[in-house]
């Protein structure tokens, strides 16, 4: 620390499913590592790691050590941050404004509705389609709000459940998803549909029982619930070239609806793999609202 500023009063940065420990010239000022581990979960989540400043710290020698989880983690690149706590906090609220405007908009969507699907029930008028998509979008929403780096920084002391219902939720949002979204369709194309729910059920019972077993994370099974993600995408894409020959003008312009939201979902997995992270992602997101 060449200089310390008397309105710098800490460092921050941010980490993904790595054990941490800060020392101050060979004194360990904070540790986040194995002891947080049970037979259950293997890995701390994703933490911002904040550490105070102060200036008779000038000219002392920082070291921090990070060791991955998982092995796709060795080289995750970690930028830091010197500052004050309002600075930092408003700065990472500045980048992540628009997923978490998205994101609470896509839950409020989801929330009407499901009471206007109460409301239709209650007049015996009951629709499965508004309740299914009313259920996708409040996934969808929740997914997105729980995935940004952002929520950890406000809910500092529950980094590990934030991470683990952003994942449940993609998991499990794939089921009202599609089928919000097959009921577009008539029968003979809504078969498709029906196997990738069950598909989609059988891989969120295995996958729980895995992580409740301590076997394997669902950071690990990831990569399953992108398959059925791009499956769900191509079966959408594929459905409606097969119905934009035999539909109206109108169902046509329907059809680019419903279009717009599988290939929203099949550039997210992409830019994923690529990018290495889902920070900032908002393809699948703003498809859906748009739909």
């Amino acid at each position: 620390l060449d200089e310390v500023k008397k309105e710098d009063n800490c460092l921050a940065f941010y980490v993904v499913h790595q054990y941490v420990d800060v020392y101050f010239d060979d004194e360990l000022l904070y540790h986040l590592g194995q002891g947080e581990r049970t037979r259950m979960i293997k890995t701390t989540g994703s933490n911002w790691v904040i550490i105070p400043l102060f200036q008779e710290d000038q000219g002392k020698n920082i070291r921090v050590v990070v060791k991955p989880v998982y092995k796709n983690f060795i080289d995750w690149k970690i930028d830091f941050f010197i500052g004050t706590r309002l600075s930092i906090f408003l700065d990472r609220l500045k980048k992540d404004l628009p997923q978490l405007v998205l994101g609470i908009l896509a839950v409020l969507v989801g929330v009407v509705f499901c009471c206007l699907a109460v409301y239709h029930f209650i007049w015996k008028k009951y629709d499965d389609r508004l309740a299914v998509l009313g259920i996708a979008a409040i996934f969808v929403g929740i997914w997105r709000l729980t995935d940004t780096r952002f929520s950890p920084m406000v809910f500092s002391s529950k980094p590990t459940f934030l991470l683990y219902l952003s994942f449940i939720m993609l998991m499990i949002g794939i089921v009202p998803l599609v089928k919000s979204v097959q009921f577009r369709f008539d029968e003979e194309s809504q078969k498709p549909f029906h196997v990738l729910c069950v598909l989609a059920a059988v891989s969120c019972i295995i996958q729980t029982l895995l992580q409740l077993f301590g076997v394997m994370d669902l950071r690990r099974m990831l990569i399953v619930t992108h398959i059925l993600i791009v499956l769900s995408a191509i079966i959408l894409i594929g459905s409606i070239v097969r119905e934009v020959f035999h539909t109206s003008k109108e169902g046509k312009c329907k059809l680019r609806m419903f279009l717009i939201c599988g290939v929203g979902a099949f550039a997210d997995v992409i830019a994923y793999y690529i990018k290495g992270n889902s920070s900032g992602l908002l393809f699948t997101l703003a498809a859906f609202l748009l739909y």
